[in-house]
């Protein structure tokens, strides 16, 4: 006897028995089911969508068949993914804190997003119904149908043994057909039991992982609850609502409909489409008609009130008919009848009000439309069961099978790691009025972790951790790069952060005038070696380079700065002596005893140009002094793990003024002190079992000459060699948009460009297509947003979330704490 779930007949539970993937009903049918794989959705790429939708066209090329493709959520367990990341990821003498903003950020997190990844399964019912369209055709579906009846009559039933029989061959056919299109997996009776469970238990947040018997699967008593349904069990009510499409755009390419609507709410939505087939005779019957009655209506233009029924919505237009009917006679294209369903389930009502308030809230003001019936709740909760018959027709639709495919229920937009910190979430909407309500309309979070791109990930197109964050001003650049750093503390990474403007200190003093009162914000500043480059006496030497440097690059860069400290390059009539005798001044002191520091290399200058050492030693005053060392100089050190040097002062000259030969000294100490900075890749960290990180900020300074673009290019290499992530943060690309430079960087991150062209530009650096879908989302992103190529190659366009009010006003470069900058603040946000 089949197992009743309810007192109404028609809420027969349909499954009799499961064998592998096959599935047999109650009424003598075979259903056969699949796992599909997700595929990467690519951002507006119409030449993936071209192959995805045909792909999708060739699952259905099976026309006799009828299917169901089933979106079911699996909850996201975010406790255990913090944990995890605790346990296995978070290290170092920042450890502490890291778990204690770890829990925060959990707790942050939990309350503002409910994070679902989706299985996508494919059922087939290979036991269909033949279609006829012709007489001789209607003969034999009167055998099939009489046949059937006289079992039903006497009581026979086919054995399970002779249908497996009879469909074993037919399900492999379908499979390697499939396979040519899909990539997907067979299911077995654990998962299909696994998946009859999530229907009755929708509003659990775990699904039971063993075997289930029938009673198990389908325990609850089942009411109508005026738009929705409740299944009621123990200890616990599930409470779901059928939401059904009965609208959809005429026409539709790389929409991945079905995708977005799932991340663009905060809680889990299912999807059923069942699909099936009339004969292709009457598919070309219907075009032809429908042609006929475009005809009459536009001859009789406003004479006649009748239009096409809702049912025709993607088949109206003479012109597209007219193709379409092409199509069908060649078999290009196929018409198929779709009902698609939407589930949202809560354990109370209210909160499933709420949940259906918001699905209505996305797709409002789009071509899809969504009506929530009172009395078909039940009827449509049996339809949504696989294998369950598809007898309710009221809201189906006639569409092509690529418009199927185009709703995207096996695409998923992925961009960053499995693991690590909370960057910011995926933009989902298409239009947004800041980074607040892209983050409020979005439950894509992306996990960052950089420094995993080194360990070689499966997949991964680079092997270095190196990231460019390339934008205009006041977009976000500085605050991404903060944030990315105050995280990065946590993993046990040894870090320095070059800061131009002196801002990161600064900030972090004025953050902790207003919350002081947070210990571990407090500790984490505390834990941060700030050091600043100064004219004081006691910074002298720090960064001599014969005291920090190994030997061959001490002597490279002690010769650099002590050309351009005495101006070598004015005089080609004495340039050549003049280098001879720094080079052999600087072996002397290497090769000598005691202290090594270019204060004795001047001297050894002096004994063969008194006017070249005098020219050199101008240097010790003002910023020059900490290239030139003495005796008692201590050079810079890297003891604590955290380290933010800044180097606020610097006057670093432009190429254009470099070419005109026309440089005061302090620009010519900065370019010198640029140099060496740059060197600091060499020794930051030697250790190749190290995990290191240094960072540039503002690297326009380094990026105006060419000697500076060298030295970037060739920190990025020594870089990787070492092991030692390198991240650049600049307003322009164009000089790292070339194959050699790319293959350097693993992450990349633009914020929006003022100019169209610059978009484009930026477009072609992260090999996407400058098309007008790409251009406009690149135009419509705000301050704080940007788009993101990780190390797979993927890009998304995200929203940064610093989830800590306390790390925002430490990172933020525009002061808004003044009474007068918030008066004006609010008033421009209130006109």
């Amino acid at each position: 006897m089949p197992l009743g779930i309810n007192k109404e007949p028609r809420l027969e539970f349909p499954i009799e028995a499961m064998y592998k993937n096959f599935l047999f009903t109650t009424d003598q049918q075979v259903w056969v089911g699949y796992k599909l794989d997700h595929q990467q959705f690519p951002i507006n790429d119409l030449e993936f969508f071209k192959g995805y939708i045909e792909d999708g066209e060739g699952m259905f090329e099976h026309d006799k068949y009828e299917y169901h493709l089933v979106d079911i959520p699996n909850k996201f367990n975010l406790n255990e993914h913090v944990d995890r990341t605790i346990n296995e990821l978070v290290k170092g003498e920042f450890a502490d804190l890291g778990e204690t903003y770890f829990q925060q950020a959990e707790e942050i997190l939990e309350d503002e997003v409910q994070m679902n990844k989706y299985t996508t399964y494919l059922f087939v019912k290979l036991t269909n119904t033949v279609q006829v369209a012709n007489p001789l055709e209607y003969i034999e579906l009167i055998k099939e149908v009489s046949a059937t009846f006289v079992r039903k009559l006497t009581g026979q039933k086919q054995t399970r043994s002779v249908l497996l029989s009879s469909t074993q061959r037919m399900e492999r056919e379908l499979y390697e057909d499939l396979m040519n299109y899909k990539q997907l997996e067979r299911l077995d009776p654990q998962i299909l039991g696994r998946m009859y469970y999530y229907f009755f238990h929708r509003a659990d947040q775990k699904i039971i992982n063993r075997d289930l018997t029938i009673e198990e699967m389908t325990e609850g008593i089942i009411s109508n609850d005026n738009g929705s349904i409740m299944i009621e069990q123990i200890d616990k009510n599930h409470h779901s609502a059928f939401l059904s499409v009965i609208e959809t755009p005429s026409s539709m390419f790389g929409s991945s409909f079905v995708q977005n609507l799932r991340d663009s709410v905060s809680f889990s939505i299912e999807t059923h489409t069942r699909i099936r087939f009339e004969h292709p005779e009457k598919d070309k019957k219907k075009v032809h008609k429908m042609r006929k009655r475009i005809d009459e209506q536009d001859k009789e233009q406003g004479n006649i009130d009748a239009v096409l029924d809702d049912d025709e919505v993607v088949l109206f237009g003479e012109e597209r008919l007219r193709s379409l009917n092409e199509k069908l006679k060649h078999k290009e294209k196929r018409l198929c009848r779709v009902t698609i369903t939407f589930v949202v389930s809560a354990e109370t009502v209210e909160e499933l009000e709420e949940r259906v308030k918001d699905v209505q809230f996305v797709l409002d003001g789009t071509d899809y439309k969504i009506y929530r019936s009172i009395a078909d709740q039940l009827t449509l909760f049996n339809q949504c069961i696989v294998g369950s018959k598809n007898q309710f027709r009221s809201y189906e639709q006639v569409v092509t099978t690529g418009y199927i495919a185009d709703l995207g229920m096996d695409l998923e937009k992925e961009v960053g790691n499995q693991y690590g910190f909370p960057l910011g979430r995926i933009i989902t909407a298409k239009k947004f009025k800041s980074v607040q309500q892209a983050l409020a309309m979005s439950s894509k979070i992306v996990w960052f972790l950089p420094n995993l791109a080194k360990r070689a990930i499966e997949g991964a197109q680079h092997t270095n951790g190196n990231t460019l964050i390339t934008g205009p001003p006041g977009q976000g650049k500085s605050v991404l790069v903060k944030y990315i750093f105050l995280w990065l503390t946590f993993f046990g990474q040894k870090i320095l952060y070059v800061d131009p403007k002196n801002e990161t200190e600064l900030f972090f003093r004025k953050a902790l005038e207003k919350f002081s009162f947070i210990p571990e914000f407090k500790e984490l500043y505390n834990r941060i070696n700030f050091i600043s480059l100064s004219d004081q006496e006691r910074y002298r030497g720090m960064l001599d380079p014969l005291m920090f440097l190994p030997r061959d690059e001490a002597i490279q860069t002690a010769r650099s700065v002590l050309n351009a400290f005495g101006e070598v390059d004015s005089d080609s009539a004495t340039s050549s002596k003049k280098k001879t005798i720094i080079l052999e001044s600087v072996e002397k002191v290497l090769n000598g005893r005691g202290k090594k520091h270019l204060t004795k290399v001047i001297e050894e200058i002096r004994k063969k140009d008194e006017d070249l050492a005098k020219l050199i030693s101008g240097y010790n005053v003002g910023l020059g002094k900490i290239l030139i060392g003495n005796d008692y100089s201590t050079p810079i050190k890297f003891e604590s793990p955290i380290n933010v040097l800044g180097t606020q002062g610097l006057k670093i000259p432009t190429q254009s003024e470099i070419e005109a030969g026309r440089l005061n000294p302090e620009q010519i100490a900065g370019m010198a002190i640029m140099e060496v900075i740059m060197k600091l890749t060499y020794v930051f960290s030697t250790n190749k079992e190290e995990d290191a990180a240094i960072i540039f900020d503002e690297a326009k300074g380094f990026e105006d000459t060419a000697q500076g673009r060298f030295l970037i290019d060739d920190s990025l290499r020594k870089g990787r060699a070492n092991a030692t992530d390198i991240y650049i943060v600049t307003q322009a690309f164009m000089d790292y948009d070339k194959e050699d430079k790319k293959e350097l960087l693993s992450y990349k991150f633009a914020f929006r460009p003022k100019q169209e062209e610059a978009r484009r530009k930026v477009l072609n650096f992260f090999e996407m297509d400058s098309n007008d879908a790409n251009l406009t989302m690149f135009e419509r992103l705000k301050s704080g947003t940007c788009l993101f190529q990780d190390h797979m190659g993927r890009n998304q366009p995200i929203a940064i979330d610093v989830l800590f009010d306390s790390w925002l006003a430490a990172i933020s470069s525009t002061n808004q704490e003044d009474e007068a900058t918030q008066a004006a603040l609010a008033m421009e946000q209130n006109s």
